[in-house]
C-alpha cells in the first residue's frame, strides 16, 4: 500500500482493524495533527487500545508523520459505533516539560545581560539569536528530557550536540538581541515559541517527522512553479492587496541636541532687570540685596474654599495684597499652592497643586485659581501661595537670550555629553545638561574666577532665572561675564530606506515597480537619541521596508493527488498557465509564495486518492527598532540630585534617577551646609566662599552621575550604581513567568476550541457522507426500478425472484445487476459500466484489481459470471420453478437449454 499508519509499532490494516485516514493538517511552525476513524465497530471500552500510544504515517516508505493519539470522540450511525481518532505530532511533546537553566534548576536563562547586573555572564554576554537558542537546547536537563521524548536527533549527549542541519540553521540567526534575554516557559516549546516570535518573527521552528530540530527563514525556501492547465491543480486564485503597503520608509528618533555656550560679552544673553516702570539701568541703581532676600509679592497665605476640585477661592491675610490676572500662572509667577485641611485626617490633609490661571485680586477681596491637579477632596480651609519673585528680586537674577528663534530650541539634555572647561579654575568634566557660569575678578579684568550657578529657564520668554543673584557669586559686584551651556535643539536623527539620491526620494518593492505606488511610513524611535546609532536604525529601516514594500499575496493552491514536496516545510510557489494553445501570463509565475500550512485528505466518492491543500503567502514580519538598537552612548550630566535647583545648575533626567547611589556623599555635604549658595559671597578672591571647594572637590563630593566622569585630581573615573534593587528584578521575573503562564492557558484555551472546532466539522461530514451513501443507494434502488420497466417494453416478464428470502435479499443488496456481456446482449439490455469502474464507484479507491478490491472491500472472492448469475438464484431453470411462477418449459431441447442459460421466456413459444 502506499500509506502505512502504525499504532504503537503495529501496522494498521483497513480490513481488520476497520479503519480509514481522514485528514493530515499542519501549519508550519505549529502542532500537526492527523485524523483517523474506525467505523462499524464495538466501542472499545476503557482503557481505550489507542489513546496514548504513538502514532506514525509513512508514505511510500517515507516516514510523514509521527505524534501521539491524543483523543477518541465515538458516534454512532446507520453502521453502528464510529470512533474519530486525533493525533498530535512530536512537536507536542516539547510541551510536555519546563526548560530548565543549566546553572540555576529553575526555568530561567539570562543572556546578553548589562555589565553592571551582578548576575552578569561573560559566556552568555552578545549572543546572537541562533546562539541563544543553541545554549538552551544543549542544557543538560533539557537535552536528555527532548532525547528521552524521541526529539532532538542529538548526535551525541556527552556534551549534547545538535544534528548538523539544526547547527547550521542556528548559525544563520545572527541578530544580536541589544537588551537583556530572559529564555523562560513552563513549556520549552512554547518558551521556544515566543523567543523566535520576539526576535526572529520571519522564523519558524519546525520538527521534521524523524524528531530533528529546524528554523527556517520563511524569506528563503526554494522556489517551484506549477502550471495551471497542465499540473492537476484547480484554477488557483491569489489575492494581491497594496492597501498596508509602502515604498519608502523613513525612521526617526529624537532631536539631535548639541550643548551651545552663549555668553554675555558676545551679547548672546542679555540683562533683564527692568521692572515697575524703571529701566535696566534704573532698576541696577535701585537695587539692594534686601529685595532679594525678603518674599515679598512672590508668596501670600491665607484661607480658602474649593468650589470644585480644580479651583480654589482664596482670601489673603494680608488685607492689602492685589495682584493682576493670571499673575500667579506658569508663564509668569510660576506659582504653586500648598493646602491643608483641619478636619480631614491622613497624607490627604495636605495638597500641591500648580497654578495655571488666576483670576485679579483687589485688596480685600477674593481670587479663583485654577489648578492642574484634581483635589482629593474639596474641604481644604488653609493655602500658601509661593511663586517668583517680582520687583527688584528680577535684579542680577534674571537674563534673557537674545536670540528669540532659539528660546523653543533649549532642551534638558543634550544628544551626547560634552567636556566643558571652567573658564576661571580650568576644571573640566563632561556635562549633557544645563550649566550657568558666572565670572569674575577683583580687578574686573582676566584673569577670571567661576562658579557654576543653578538656573531655571522659560521657554515662552526665553528669560534664565538664576537661584541667587549674580552679584553675589560675583564678591558683591557686578559680574565680569555669565556663560550659559544649554542643550539645544537642532535637526532630528533620521534613516531613510532606500537612501534618497541627491535629495530625490528614492523607491522600492513590487508595489512600487508594478503597481507603481510611492508611499512614505514615517515611523518615530524615542529611544533614538545617539547619532552613533545611524548604523543600526539603517539596519532596521531596511528590514521594516522589506516587509512592506511588496505586495501581499496569499491564497491556498488545491493539487489533486500527494504533493510530496508540500510535506517538508521549505517550499514556495509560483504559479503558471496553460490554456492548450499554450502559455499565458497569470502575474503569479515570479511571486515564490511560502508554503505555510497543508492539508491533506483523504477523499470519499471522489474518485482519487489524494488531495493536497497548500496555503501560501509572502506576508513578512518586521522587527522592532529596540532589536536593532544596541546601548547608546552614556548622557553625562554632573549634579547631587534630579532636582532643578542643585547647587551645580544641572537638570538631572529622568532616565537617570536610578543611578543616584553615588550622590550620597555629595547630598550629604549639601545638606551639611558645605556646598550651599550662601557660602559663595564671603568676599574670598578665589571665589570659593569660606567653603574653599575647587572643581575637583566637586567632582569628589559625588559629581560623576553614571557616564564615568572623570576626577582631575585623583586621575580616576567613577563607576554608577545602575542595578535595580535585586527584589524588584525577582518580582520583575516572577511577573514575567505569570504572563507566558496566562499566555499558555491562553494558547490552551484556543488550542481545545480548535479541536471541538475541527472534531464538530468531522461528525458533521460523516453525517453528510452517510446521507449522500443513501442519496446514492436510492438512486440505485430507482434505476434498478427503472431498468425492470424497461425489461418489461421488451416483452420480458417479470423478474422471477428465488423462494429463499437470503437469496432475495442478498439479490436486492447486490443491486440486481449481472456483470457479464453475453446475458445483456441476449436479453436486448445496455450493458452496464464495466466491473473495474463500477465497483471503484462504490469505493474509494481503485488501487489494485477488481478481485483483490472486492477482497479489500470485505466481500467475497467473485466467482466465474456464468456460475456467480446461477447462484443469484434470480432464474429458476428446473422445471418444478417454472411450474411455481405458472411459466411452461418450452419441449425444444435448444430453447430449454438457452432459457436455462438466460431465466428468460422462449419469444416464439409465447
Amino acid at each position: 500500500m502506499a500509506d502505512l499508519f502504525t499504532i504503537d509499532g503495529v501496522p494498521l490494516d483497513p480490513i481488520t482493524d476497520d479503519f480509514v485516514a481522514l485528514r493530515f493538517s499542519e501549519r508550519f511552525g505549529t502542532i500537526p495533527s492527523l485524523t483517523l476513524q474506525r467505523r462499524g465497530i464495538a466501542l472499545p471500552g476503557l482503557p481505550d487500545p489507542w489513546i496514548g500510544k504513538e502514532a506514525t504515517w509513512r508514505h511510500n516508505g517515507t516516514l510523514t508523520f509521527t505524534g501521539d493519539v491524543v483523543s477518541a470522540t465515538p458516534s454512532y450511525t446507520g453502521i453502528g459505533w464510529v470512533i474519530t481518532y486525533q493525533c498530535l505530532g512530536i512537536r507536542n511533546r516539547l510541551d510536555w516539560f519546563p526548560h530548565t537553566d543549566g546553572t540555576s534548576g529553575i526555568d530561567t536563562s539570562q543572556f546578553n545581560l548589562t555589565l553592571e547586573d551582578p548576575d552578569y555572564n561573560a559566556a552568555k554576554a552578545g549572543r546572537t539569536v541562533g546562539e541563544i537558542l543553541n545554549a538552551a537546547l544543549t542544557m543538560e536537563a533539557n537535552a536528555h528530557l527532548i532525547h528521552t521524548h524521541g526529539l532532538g536527533g542529538y548526535t551525541s549527549l556527552a556534551p549534547p550536540t545538535l544534528p548538523a542541519a539544526t547547527l547550521a540553521d542556528l548559525a544563520a540567526m545572527t541578530v544580536i538581541p541589544p537588551r537583556p534575554v530572559y529564555f523562560t516557559g513552563e513549556k520549552l516549546g512554547a518558551a521556544i515559541d515566543g523567543f523566535l516570535q520576539q526576535n526572529a518573527p520571519n522564523h519558524r521552528f519546525w520538527i521534521q517527522p524523524d524528531g530533528v530540530f529546524r528554523f527556517m527563514d520563511l524569506r528563503t525556501f526554494t522556489p517551484q512553479t506549477l502550471t495551471m492547465g497542465t499540473d492537476p491543480i484547480e484554477p488557483t486564485e491569489l489575492s494581491r492587496d497594496v492597501g498596508d503597503c509602502f515604498q519608502r520608509v523613513v525612521v526617526r528618533g529624537q532631536p539631535i541636541a548639541i550643548m551651545g555656550v552663549l555668553k554675555q560679552s558676545l551679547g548672546q544673553i542679555t540683562q533683564n532687570f527692568a521692572h515697575d516702570g524703571l529701566t535696566n539701568a534704573q532698576a541696577i541703581s535701585a537695587w539692594s540685596p534686601s529685595q532679594f532676600r525678603q518674599a515679598g509679592t512672590a508668596q501670600n497665605v491665607g484661607t480658602c474654599t474649593c468650589p470644585s476640585t480644580t479651583t480654589v477661592t482664596v482670601t489673603s491675610t494680608n488685607a492689602s495684597a492685589a495682584w493682576a490676572s493670571n499673575f500667579w500662572d506658569q508663564t509668569h509667577g510660576q506659582g504653586v499652592i500648598n493646602l491643608y485641611s483641619t478636619t480631614v485626617p491622613g497624607v490627604t490633609q495636605l495638597w500641591s497643586s500648580r497654578i495655571i490661571s488666576n483670576t485679579s485680586l483687589t485688596a480685600g477681596g477674593t481670587s479663583t485659581l485654577t489648578i492642574d491637579s484634581p483635589l482629593p477632596h474639596t474641604n481644604y480651609g488653609h493655602y500658601t501661595i509661593s511663586g517668583l519673585s517680582t520687583g527688584g528680586s528680577v535684579v542680577w537674577t534674571q537674563y534673557q537670550i537674545a536670540d528669540s528663534s532659539l528660546w523653543p530650541k533649549v532642551v534638558k539634555q543634550s544628544t551626547y555629553p560634552q567636556p566643558f572647561v571652567s573658564p576661571g579654575n580650568g576644571g573640566a568634566t563632561l556635562i549633557s545638561a544645563s550649566l550657568g557660569v558666572v565670572l569674575w575678578s577683583s580687578n574686573g579684568s582676566p584673569p577670571y574666577n567661576s562658579f557654576p550657578l543653578a538656573f531655571t529657564y522659560n521657554p515662552t520668554t526665553g528669560n534664565v532665572r538664576f537661584i541667587s543673584p549674580t552679584y553675589f557669586t560675583a564678591n558683591n559686584a557686578a559680574p565680569a561675564d555669565i556663560w550659559l551651556a544649554l542643550p539645544l535643539q537642532t535637526n532630528p536623527n533620521q534613516a531613510i530606506e532606500p537612501p534618497d539620491l541627491a535629495g530625490v526620494p528614492q523607491y522600492s518593492g513590487t508595489s512600487y515597480t508594478v503597481d507603481g505606488l510611492t508611499k512614505t511610513l514615517t515611523v518615530d524611535a524615542p529611544y533614538w537619541r545617539d547619532p552613533g546609532q545611524l548604523a543600526q536604525i539603517q539596519a532596521y529601516a531596511s528590514n521594516l521596508l522589506d516587509s512592506v514594500n511588496n505586495a501581499t499575496c496569499e491564497g491556498g493552491v488545491t493539487y489533486y493527488g500527494f504533493f510530496t514536496d508540500a510535506m517538508t516545510f521549505g517550499l514556495a510557489l509560483n504559479i503558471a498557465g496553460n490554456d492548450g494553445n499554450g502559455a499565458y501570463t497569470t502575474g503569479w509565475e515570479g511571486l515564490s509564495l511560502a508554503v505555510i500550512g497543508v492539508d491533506l485528505d483523504w477523499p470519499e466518492n471522489e474518485g482519487i486518492d489524494y488531495r493536497t491543500t497548500m496555503h501560501c503567502s509572502n506576508r513578512r514580519q518586521a522587527l522592532s527598532a529596540s532589536m536593532f538598537m544596541h546601548p547608546e552612548q552614556q548622557l553625562g550630566a554632573i549634579g547631587t540630585s534630579g532636582d532643578l535647583f542643585n547647587p551645580f545648575a544641572i537638570y538631572q533626567p529622568e532616565m537617570m534617577r536610578e543611578s543616584q547611589g553615588n550622590y550620597r556623599e555629595a547630598a550629604e555635604a549639601a545638606r551639611a551646609g558645605k556646598l550651599s549658595p550662601g557660602g559663595l559671597s564671603t568676599g574670598n578672591d578665589t571665589g570659593l566662599g569660606a567653603s574653599g571647594f575647587t572643581m575637583a572637590d566637586i567632582l569628589r563630593a559625588g559629581a560623576d552621575n553614571g557616564s564615568g566622569v572623570h576626577d582631575p585630581a585623583s586621575n580616576t573615573s567613577r563607576r554608577p550604581a545602575t542595578l535595580k534593587p535585586r527584589e524588584e528584578r525577582e518580582a520583575a521575573a516572577a511577573a514575567r513567568s505569570e504572563r507566558d503562564k496566562d499566555r499558555n492557558d491562553q494558547v490552551r484555551e484556543a488550542d481545545q476550541k480548535h479541536q471541538d472546532d475541527r472534531r464538530a466539522k468531522i461528525r458533521q461530514t460523516n453525517e453528510d457522507n452517510d446521507a449522500k451513501r443513501q442519496a446514492k443507494n436510492d438512486e440505485i434502488r430507482a434505476a434498478e426500478g427503472n431498468r425492470l420497466v424497461g425489461m418489461r417494453a421488451l416483452g420480458d416478464t417479470t423478474p422471477r425472484l428465488p423462494k429463499d428470502p437470503a437469496e432475495r435479499e442478498r439479490i436486492a443488496d447486490l443491486g440486481n445487476h449481472p456483470t457479464d456481456t453475453w446475458s445483456h446482449k441476449d436479453r436486448g439490455v445496455k450493458q452496464p459500466e464495466a466491473p473495474n469502474k463500477r465497483i471503484a464507484n462504490l469505493g474509494r479507491h481503485e488501487a489494485a484489481p477488481a478481485d483483490e478490491r472486492i477482497k479489500n472491500l470485505g466481500r467475497h472472492q467473485p466467482k466465474p459470471p456464468s456460475e456467480r448469475i446461477k447462484n443469484l438464484g434470480k432464474h429458476p431453470t428446473d422445471v418444478s420453478a417454472y411450474k411455481d411462477l405458472g411459466v411452461s418449459r418450452p419441449e425444444d431441447p435448444a430453447k430449454a437449454k438457452r432459457i436455462s442459460k438466460l431465466g428468460l421466456p422462449d419469444k416464439d413459444e409465447e
